[in-house]
C-alpha cells in the first residue's frame, strides 16, 4: 500500500467525511480498488482502537505462586500439575504446560564455561604404569 494514498483518505478521515474516491485516484494514479482498500484497512484500525478487550480470570491466577515455587525447585510441568490437581485445580494440562514454558524461557540461565587446553598441556597419566615401562625399557637398553 502507497504510503500517499494512505494520506489521502486520512486527511478525509480526519475530517469525519467519507472520501472523495474518485478524486483520490485522479490526485494519485492509482486504481478504485486501492483507494477503496486503504479506507476500508483504515476504518478497521480506527474501530479495533476503539473496543477495548476484556481480561477475564485465568483458572491458573490462585496457582501462580505455587507453579513458580515448583519451577525454582525444577519439577516438570506434569509434576506440578498434578500437584495443583490435588489441590483443587480444575483446569487441563496444557494450561499449565504453556505457563511453565513461558516461564522457564524468561528465566536466566548460568553460562557454561568451557576451559579448553593445549594437547601437551593436560592429559591424564598412570604413574605406576609409566614407571614399570620405563624401568623394562632400561633393562632392555642396558642388555
Amino acid at each position: 500500500m502507497r504510503p500517499d494514498i494512505r494520506e489521502g483518505v486520512k486527511q478525509f478521515m480526519h475530517d469525519d467525511l467519507k472520501p472523495n474516491f474518485a478524486a483520490i485516484v485522479r490526485q494519485y494514479g492509482a486504481d478504485y480498488r486501492t483507494v477503496k482498500q486503504a479506507f476500508t484497512e483504515l476504518n478497521q484500525d480506527a474501530q479495533c482502537k476503539g473496543s477495548a478487550k476484556k481480561h477475564r480470570p485465568s483458572l491458573l491466577d490462585n496457582y501462580r505462586h505455587v507453579i513458580k515455587a515448583k519451577l525454582e525447585d525444577n519439577c516438570s510441568a506434569m509434576a506440578i500439575f498434578k500437584f495443583i490437581q490435588k489441590k483443587g485445580f480444575t483446569g487441563k494440562y496444557s494450561i499449565v504446560r504453556d505457563y511453565c514454558r513461558t516461564i522457564k524461557q524468561n528465566r536466566i540461565h548460568k553460562a557454561t564455561i568451557r576451559v579448553e587446553h593445549t594437547a601437551g598441556l593436560s592429559a591424564q597419566v598412570e604413574l605406576e604404569r609409566r614407571a614399570n615401562t620405563l624401568q623394562s625399557r632400561r633393562c632392555c637398553l642396558s642388555l
